[in-house]
């Protein structure tokens, strides 16, 4: 069970990711699998670089952010440490979505060439 705290973490953290939502929409989140974990959040994601789950965590010591990227298999495929709030939906956009053909990626996705 998620303590209180925790729930109140998450919801600051999607409150951040909703202060872009044009950019973290795209990265295809899956609502259903939102879920609290300790100090953070935990969501799926159906971006352009990575598919699975992605866990934000608040170091509360620093006041900054840890991003990992979870494979479908549960395998920590990466760690992104000392993320300021303010940069939070960049640099996930980074890790999941935003690839060099980006532009291309999404008239494809979109049926749009």
């Amino acid at each position: 069970m998620n303590s209180e705290k925790d729930i109140k973490i998450a919801n600051y953290i999607f409150d951040l990711l909703g202060l872009e939502a044009p950019i973290s929409m795209s990265w295809g989140i899956d609502f259903d699998s939102v879920q609290p974990i300790p100090c953070g959040v935990s969501f799926d994601v159906a971006g352009f670089k990575h598919k699975g789950p992605v866990q934000v965590v608040l170091d509360e010591a620093s006041d900054l952010f840890v991003v990992r990227l979870i494979s479908e298999e549960g395998e920590l495929l990466s760690t992104t440490e000392s993320v300021f709030a303010d940069d939070l939906v960049s640099v996930i956009d980074e890790l999941v979505e935003h690839c060099d053909d980006y532009e291309e990626m999404v008239k494809k996705f979109y049926g749009l060439t």
